[in-house]
């Protein structure tokens, strides 16, 4: 399998279960936290939680952001729901890191980062 099937193989189990709109939705929700436009970002995901309001990779999308928009206390606690249906996620155990340090906890940082290096050693950290 190629990287390029790999990455698509991957995108397919984390949007698995979710309608093609929402998918579509989380995908520019994810361009947006990437570009740095939080108010697109918050609008989309709000769109996404409210047909997926359990979903893990809606869930994570908005951990992320709110992490990124000084908010990271929240972020801790949707990306923690996601967690509890993905404990095995090392993407997600990335961003939990994140959150944490941006949280000012470095301990549970350096571990949950750990974490993510022992479930899955080549995903890049950071």
């Amino acid at each position: 399998m190629s990287g390029v099937d790999t990455a698509l193989s991957s995108d397919q189990q984390r949007m698995a279960g979710l309608s093609a709109p929402v998918v579509q939705r989380l995908h520019a929700a994810a361009r947006a936290i990437r570009d740095g436009d939080a108010a697109i970002a918050e609008r989309l995901l709000k769109e996404a939680l409210a047909a997926a309001p359990a979903h893990p990779e809606a869930l994570r999308l908005l951990g992320v952001h709110l992490t990124r928009s000084g908010r990271a206390k929240d972020g801790l606690s949707a990306l923690r729901r996601a967690l509890e249906q993905w404990p095995e996620d090392a993407p997600l155990h990335t961003d939990l890191g994140s959150a944490l340090r941006a949280a000012g906890d470095m301990e549970g940082a350096l571990a949950s980062s750990g974490r993510a290096c022992e479930l899955q050693p080549d995903y890049p950290v950071g």
